[in-house]
């Protein structure tokens, strides 16, 4: 299933692509959300039966890119029930994602979410060690909900998925050039079993713009972002410590020195950009 076999992706264009990153803008009234994927995104642990538009359509997207059999979908709400009891509902570093998809014993775990151009660097950190902090659960037998569901399969690969939405106002480089520092930084300690994929979905037109970015009494949410998510701001320091958990003990302490930067060789053209 791709893309170009539906008539309704016509509103979705491809503006850049690279091995990590694709940049895509959107507008109109965006693309038909499947009922299988309402269902799934409307079962949310903070707003159940509710569903949030640009998850909706993530989800989507993100489920029309992957190959394979033996589909399973599991959203917010089944990874809140179980890691509330196998990890406590208030540990640290508990993190759910917005929904997964596994084929072929293969893990897709998303995170969806707004960038305000004033939180750009801290909030993506955020998001990035949260949805590492899922990884590491799932690879742990004794908190995973892949484990739980497939007690006699085996986890091949973790794949993680971030959709990040930006307004039409917002400059897509600026994104762009956080993402290139945090990935650069964290590449050479990301564990074989684990990849990651940044999607940017910047929204074109007051459809979108109404649809994405209107609170319920109308209020803007770039120009206006939850107090909240500046007090919960990360540093790509916390994403390199959330890493060393799928490592051994002796490798830690090179880990978290710098001095590993230097070594790093990268083939993507992304980050050879100016």
């Amino acid at each position: 299933m791709t893309i170009e076999e539906h008539s309704y992706w016509e509103n979705l264009k491809k503006n850049y692509t690279s091995n990590i990153l694709k940049v895509y803008s959107l507008e109109g009234e965006g693309i038909t959300i499947p009922p299988k994927i309402r269902c799934i995104v409307e079962d949310s642990a903070r707003c159940y039966k509710s569903m949030d538009f640009t998850e909706g359509i993530s989800f989507t997207h993100c489920i029309s890119q992957i190959k394979g059999n033996n589909e399973t979908c599991n959203s917010e709400k089944e990874y809140q029930s179980l890691y509330n009891k196998r990890i406590g509902p208030l540990t640290s570093q508990k993190s759910i994602p917005d929904g997964s998809i596994t084929v072929d014993e293969n893990i897709h775990l998303i995170s969806v979410f707004r960038l305000s151009n004033k939180i750009i660097h801290g909030y993506l950190c955020r998001k990035v060690e949260k949805l590492l902090h899922v990884a590491s659960a799932e690879y742990n037998k004794d908190t995973s909900l892949f484990y739980y569901n497939f007690p006699d399969k085996t986890i091949k690969h973790i794949k993680l998925h971030f959709y990040i939405w930006i307004p039409e106002v917002t400059r897509v480089n600026k994104v762009k050039n956080v993402i290139k520092q945090i990935h650069r930084i964290i590449l050479k300690f990301i564990p074989d079993m684990i990849s990651i994929n940044f999607n940017i979905f910047q929204t074109i037109g007051q459809k979108m713009e109404d649809s994405c970015w209107r609170s319920t009494c109308g209020m803007c949410i770039y120009h206006n972002p939850r107090p909240w998510k500046k007090s919960k701001l990360k540093k790509i320091y916390d994403i390199k410590n959330v890493l060393t958990l799928f490592f051994e003990n002796d490798t830690v302490e090179y880990f978290l020195s710098d001095t590993f930067i230097n070594d790093v060789f990268f083939s993507d053209p992304f980050f050879n950009e100016s």
